[in-house]
C-alpha cells in the first residue's frame, strides 16, 4: 500500500513499451535554415563593418560628430551605401 491507501502498482504503463522514439533533435530543413540564417548575419556584420570604415576614412576633415554620424548611417544601410560607392567609384568617375 502507498501513503494514500492504493495497492503499488510496480509495472510500466504500457503504452510506453509499445512505441519507440523516432524524433530526430533537428530536421534537415531546420539545420539548413539555421546555417543560411548565420550567414546572411555574417554578411550583413561585414558589409557594415567595412561600410563604416569607408565612411570614416572618406570623410575624416569634416567635424568628428558629423564623421560618426555618417559612419552610423553607412553601418546601417551597409547594402545602399556599398553600392553608393561602387557607383560613385568605378561608373562615375571621370577618365
Amino acid at each position: 500500500m502507498d501513503a494514500f491507501g492504493f495497492p503499488k502498482i510496480e509495472h510500466k504503463a504500457s503504452s510506453v513499451e509499445h512505441y519507440e522514439d523516432n524524433s530526430q533533435p533537428y530536421s534537415t530543413k531546420k539545420i539548413i535554415t539555421i546555417i543560411i540564417s548565420i550567414l546572411v548575419v555574417l554578411l550583413f556584420v561585414s558589409m557594415s563593418f567595412v561600410a563604416g570604415y569607408h565612411a570614416y576614412n572618406e570623410y575624416i576633415s569634416m567635424p568628428k560628430w558629423l564623421v560618426f554620424l555618417r559612419v552610423y548611417v553607412a553601418a546601417l544601410f551597409a547594402p545602399f551605401y556599398l553600392f553608393f560607392v561602387f557607383v560613385k567609384t568605378s561608373i562615375m568617375t571621370t577618365k
